[in-house]
C-alpha cells in the first residue's frame, strides 16, 4: 500500500474515533496519518480540531495555520483557526480568519457565531448583535446563539430582549444549560429573585454538580432571607468543589450570624489558605478576632495580609484599632496615618485617628480630624457624634449639643449620640432635658449602664427619689465602680426580707463622704429589729464607732462576725422605700468628737451623695463611636 493511501486510511480511522467522542485516540491516529503524510491537509485540520478539546491551543494552532496553507479556500479551516485564536487572546487575527471563512462561504452560520462572539468579547455588543441575527436567519434553531446573543443584549442594558433571547434558545432547546443559567443570572440583576431561583433549579436539574448555579443559587436564597438554606447550599457547592474560594468566605458570614463562632473562624481561614490575599477574608477574620478579644491573633491576621498587600488601607485601619486595644497607641497611631497616606478621604481612619488626639488630649487637633472625617463623608453620624465629644472637652458646650443634633438627624436610634447629649445638658444644668435624652438612649439600648447611672444621677438632683434609687442599683455593672462590689454567701437584703431578729451587714462602697452620709440609715433598720453590724474603711473606724443604732463596727480587712443580710449603704434608700429627706436626722447623728453646732455636715465625696443633697453633678464619661473596622 502505498504511503498516502496508508494516511487517507489511517484519517479516516481517526474520524471514526472522533465521532465517537474518543479524542485522545483520534488524535493519536491522525499523527500516525501524519509521520506518513505530513502534508495531509485533513488530518492536519482535525488533528487541529482535536486539540482544541484538551488543548494544547499554540500546537492547535499551527497545525490549522499549515491546513489553511494547503487549502486557503477551506472555509470551516479558516472558522477553526478562528476558534483556537479566540481561546489564545488574538481577538483581531480571529475576527480575520472570521472574515476569510464568510468571504468564501456568505451563507456559513457558524462563522458568523463566532465573529460574533469575538465583536462581544471585543464590547462591539451593536456589531455582534448583528451577526447574531445573521448566523440565526440561516440557522433559526441554534439555541447557542441565541443564549450568546441573550448575552450580548444583557450588555447593552435591554433585560428584556436578553430574557426573551434565552427564551427563544429554551423554546428550540429546553435542556439548554446555558439558557436557564443566564435566564436565572439576568432575573437576579432585575430584583426578580423568586424567579430567578426558579431559573437556577432548572439549570441544576441539568447539571447537579455544577458549582457555579449552585453557588448562584444560595446567593439567592440569602437574598429572599432564607439563610439557613442558603448556608446548606453553600456547603453543598464545596461538597462539590472544596476550593470554592468565595463559598468559604459567604459561609463564614452565615456562620458567624447564627453564632457558630469557631466554624465561622474555620471558615474564614479556609478561604485564606485557597488564597492568602483575600482581603474581605482576612478583614472579616481579624474583625471577628478582634470582637472575641483575641487580639494577637487579629493582628497576625493583618500582618499576614499586608505582607502580601501592603497598599490595603482597610487592614492599615483595623490593625490600628487592635493595636489600640492592646496599649500600643504610638503604633496604633502609625498605622491609621498609613491607612490615610494611602486613602487620604478614608473616613473611618480619619475618625479613628480623631479618636487617639482625643485620648492624647489634643481635642483641637482631633476636632479637625473629626470635620475631615465629615467633609469626606457628609452623612457621618459617628464623626458628629465625637465631634460634639471634643467640642464639649473644649468647652463649646452649645456647639457640642448642636453636633450631637446632627448626628441624631443622620442616625436617629443611635443611643450613644442620645446619651452624649444627656451629659451635656446635665453640665449646661438643663436636667428635665438630660433625663429626656438619657431615655431615648435606653429605650435604644436597655443595657446602657452609663445611661441608666447618669439618669439615676440627675433624677435624685431633682428630688425624684423613687426612679432615682432604682436605676442607681446600675452602679454595679458600670466598670468604673464594679470592682468595688463585694459578695458574700449570705443574701443580699432587698427591703422585703423580715429583719425582726435577723443580723444584717451593712458596708461601705464608695468614698467616705457616702459612707458618712448613709450610715444614718442605720437606725431605720434597727427600729425594724435588726441587729446591724456597720462595715467600714480603717479610716472611718474612730468617727463611726458610736453611731446610734449599730450593734458593731467591722473594718475591713478583719473577719466579719455571723450575719443573716447583707445591703451595700448607697442601695438602702432604695431598700427602705425612704426619700433622703425622710432619714434626715433631727441632730447630728455621730457621736464621735461632736462638731461645732455651726459646722457643717462633712462633705459628700461622691456623685450620689451631691446628688442626694440637691449638690450639682459631676456625670460619668461621654462615649465615643465604636472603633470602625472596615
Amino acid at each position: 500500500m502505498s504511503s498516502p493511501k496508508q494516511a487517507d486510511l489511517l484519517f479516516a480511522q481517526g474520524l471514526e474515533l472522533q465521532k465517537q467522542g474518543r479524542i485522545q485516540e483520534a488524535s493519536e491516529t491522525y499523527r500516525k496519518a501524519l509521520r506518513i503524510h505530513p502534508r495531509h491537509v485533513h488530518a492536519l485540520h482535525l488533528l487541529g480540531v482535536c486539540l482544541t478539546q484538551p488543548g494544547p491551543w499554540p500546537e492547535a494552532e499551527s497545525l490549522l495555520r499549515r491546513a489553511v496553507a494547503l487549502a486557503p479556500l477551506n472555509p470551516a479551516m479558516h472558522n477553526n483557526l478562528a476558534i483556537v485564536l479566540r481561546h489564545l487572546g488574538q481577538h483581531e487575527a480571529a475576527v480575520a480568519a472570521c472574515n476569510q471563512a464568510i468571504a468564501l462561504k456568505p451563507d456559513y452560520p457558524e462563522a458568523y457565531g463566532n465573529r460574533a462572539n469575538l465583536l462581544r468579547e471585543m464590547k462591539q455588543f451593536e456589531a455582534a448583535l448583528r451577526d447574531y441575527d445573521i448566523c440565526l436567519t440561516l440557522r433559526p434553531n441554534a439555541a447557542e446563539a441565541h443564549v450568546n446573543r441573550g448575552l450580548a443584549l444583557r450588555d447593552l442594558g435591554q433585560a428584556e430582549a436578553a430574557l426573551a433571547s434565552f427564551d427563544q434558545a429554551l423554546a428550540w432547546k429546553p435542556d439548554c444549560f446555558e439558557a436557564h443559567r443566564e435566564r436565572a443570572l439576568v432575573l437576579a440583576q432585575q430584583g426578580k429573585n423568586e424567579q430567578a431561583l426558579a431559573a437556577c433549579d432548572a439549570a441544576l436539574a441539568l447539571r447537579p454538580r455544577h458549582t457555579a448555579p449552585q453557588f448562584e443559587r444560595a446567593g439567592l436564597l440569602m437574598r429572599l432571607g432564607r439563610t439557613r438554606e442558603a448556608l446548606a447550599g453553600y456547603e453543598t457547592a464545596l461538597a462539590i468543589d472544596p476550593g470554592l474560594v468565595q463559598a468559604h468566605y459567604v459561609r463564614a458570614i452565615l456562620l458567624n450570624e447564627f453564632g457558630q463562632t469557631e466554624a465561622a473562624l474555620a471558615s474564614y481561614a479556609q478561604a485564606l489558605a485557597l488564597r492568602p490575599d483575600y482581603i474581605e477574608a482576612a478583614i472579616n477574620l481579624g474583625f471577628l478576632l478582634t470582637r472575641l478579644e483575641r487580639r494577637e491573633e487579629a493582628l497576625a491576621t493583618y500582618d499576614a495580609l499586608l505582607a502580601l498587600r501592603p497598599d490595603c488601607p482597610e487592614a492599615h485601619n483595623n490593625r490600628g484599632i487592635v493595636l489600640k486595644e492592646l496599649g500600643r497607641l504610638d503604633e496604633a497611631m502609625t498605622s491609621y496615618q498609613t491607612a490615610l497616606n494611602l486613602r487620604p478621604d478614608y473616613p473611618e481612619a480619619l475618625l479613628n485617628r480623631g479618636n487617639m488626639l482625643k485620648l492624647r488630649g489634643e481635642f483641637a487637633a482631633a476636632l479637625a480630624a473629626y470635620d475631615a472625617a465629615i467633609a469626606a463623608r457628609p452623612s457621618y453620624a459617628e464623626a458628629y457624634n465625637n465631634r460634639g465629644l471634643a467640642l464639649a472637652e473644649l468647652g463649646r458646650l452649645e456647639e457640642a449639643l448642636a453636633s450631637y443634633d446632627v448626628a441624631l438627624a443622620f442616625e436617629a436610634d443611635y443611643p450613644e449620640a442620645h446619651y452624649n447629649r444627656g451629659l451635656t445638658l446635665n453640665n449646661r444644668m438643663r436636667t428635665e432635658a438630660a433625663i429626656e435624652s438619657y431615655d431615648r438612649a435606653l429605650a435604644l439600648r436597655p443595657d446602657y449602664v452609663k445611661a441608666r447611672w447618669n439618669r439615676a444621677l440627675s433624677a435624685l438632683r431633682l428630688g425624684r427619689f423613687e426612679a432615682g434609687w432604682r436605676d442607681y442599683e446600675a452602679r454595679w455593672d458600670n466598670s468604673e465602680l464594679k470592682a468595688q462590689k463585694l459578695t458574700f454567701s449570705q443574701p443580699r437584703w432587698s427591703g422585703t426580707e423580715s429583719l425582726d431578729g435577723k443580723t444584717i451587714l451593712l458596708h461601705a462602697e464608695q468614698g467616705f463622704g457616702d459612707t458618712i452620709q448613709f450610715c444614718r440609715y442605720a437606725p431605720l433598720l434597727t427600729a425594724r429589729g435588726a441587729r446591724v453590724l456597720l462595715g467600714v474603711e480603717p479610716p472611718l473606724a474612730r468617727l463611726l464607732g458610736r453611731l446610734e443604732g449599730i450593734a458593731g463596727l467591722v473594718v475591713r480587712g478583719q473577719p466579719a462576725p455571723a450575719f443573716d443580710y447583707y445591703c451595700p449603704l448607697l442601695s438602702l434608700p432604695l431598700a427602705c422605700g425612704t426619700c433622703f429627706s425622710a432619714c434626715r436626722p433631727r441632730r447630728c447623728f455621730l457621736l464621735g468628737r461632736r462638731p461645732p453646732s455651726s459646722a457643717p455636715l462633712p462633705s459628700p465625696s461622691s456623685a450620689a451623695a451631691a446628688a442626694a443633697t440637691g449638690a450639682p453633678l459631676a456625670c460619668g464619661s461621654s462615649e465615643a463611636a465604636r472603633p470602625r473596622l472596615l
